[in-house]
């Protein structure tokens, strides 16, 4: 009797151990995560060519924070451009489309940054 209640307790701490490292890893990605939103802000930094701080992200879409998280949409906003980004998973971050001024890429793809 004993030994089943031993095996019991052993089945029941394996199942909460399993449970807590599955809902741990979804926390720890997922779109609302500080580190899946300083991914987002990371990401749109170097694409829109504007500092981190003064960028302002916005949620646009979807359940961001929820099990349905695949469908979360974010825009982001700073220095006159907006874009907006796709969770795709594990943190990272889809331009799904931006409005930017022409400029943009002319600095981008300015000679002097190549070495020419």
């Amino acid at each position: 009797m004993e030994q089943n209640l031993e095996n019991a307790q052993l089945v029941v701490r394996v199942g909460m151990a399993a449970l807590l490292l599955a809902t741990t890893g979804c926390a720890t990605w997922g779109p609302a995560t500080d580190t899946s939103m300083q991914n987002l802000r990371d990401k749109a930094s170097f694409d829109m060519n504007c500092p981190v701080e003064e960028l302002q992200v916005v949620h646009v879409s979807g359940q961001c924070g929820t099990a349905s998280y695949n469908m979360c949409s974010q825009g982001v906003t700073g220095c006159g451009q907006r874009a907006s980004y796709v969770y795709l998973n594990a943190g990272n971050w889809v331009l799904e489309s931006s409005s930017w001024p022409s400029q943009h890429f002319d600095e981008a793809a300015s000679p002097s940054d190549s070495g020419a």
